[in-house]
């Protein structure tokens, strides 16, 4: 069986050093199964204001790091909750967190089923944190390229269209000034668009 990443290859030290000392952080709170990182950007900030003491210019590199935190079945915290205590741990670290929450369970079900985000994860991503109770099941063989592009388009022409409709009404609504019920289909066109998107990554 293929075995996932631990270690990263192209990533300076400073980053790794901010990372571990996050995740270190993040297990003793969240307590998760496993935690794996799947990508690292760094921003850079520059701001001016008359009104600072000293140097009135200020340039601030801010990281960023995508992370999957995979939970126990029985986790009683909500996704949310789970988001919100990351993102406050990271804030005294002047960095930020992109973070996806996933039940061991729901990961393991998924990549049976071949989703390409999460067995993408499994053989890219590095594993920075395993409590070793459980192991994600490693991903069956990749499709062939055609039964991939057609069970795209499949769900493509099956999500899709709703968006469109979501999309004709809101014109409709428009050409007759109903701004207030042409704004509500243009959310909804956008939101449906957005989840054909996702359902064919």
């Amino acid at each position: 069986l293929p075995t996932m990443l631990t270690t990263f290859d192209n990533l300076p030290t400073c980053p790794v050093t901010l990372l571990a000392q996050l995740i270190q952080k993040i297990a003793t709170t969240i307590h998760p199964e496993k935690i794996l990182c799947y990508g690292y950007r760094t921003s850079t900030y520059q701001d001016w204001s008359c009104f600072r003491d000293g140097k009135s210019h200020r340039e601030t590199i801010k990281a960023t790091f995508d992370l999957l935190i995979i939970t126990s079945n029985d986790n009683g915290l909500s996704d949310h909750e789970i988001i919100q205590k990351i993102e406050l741990l990271a804030e005294p670290r002047d960095c930020e967190i992109t973070a996806v929450v996933q039940s061991l369970d729901a990961v393991n079900k998924l990549i049976a089923k071949n989703s390409r985000f999460l067995t993408t994860l499994y053989h890219k991503a590095v594993l920075v944190y395993n409590a070793g109770n459980k192991d994600i099941i490693a991903p069956p063989a990749a499709p062939s390229f055609e039964e991939a592009k057609n069970r795209i388009v499949t769900t493509w022409n099956k999500c899709f269209p709703t968006a469109e409709q979501f999309y004709k009404t809101a014109c409709f609504c428009l050409d007759n000034g109903w701004n207030g019920k042409a704004l509500f289909d243009l959310h909804q066109a956008t939101q449906h668009a957005c989840m054909a998107l996702l359902r064919i990554y």
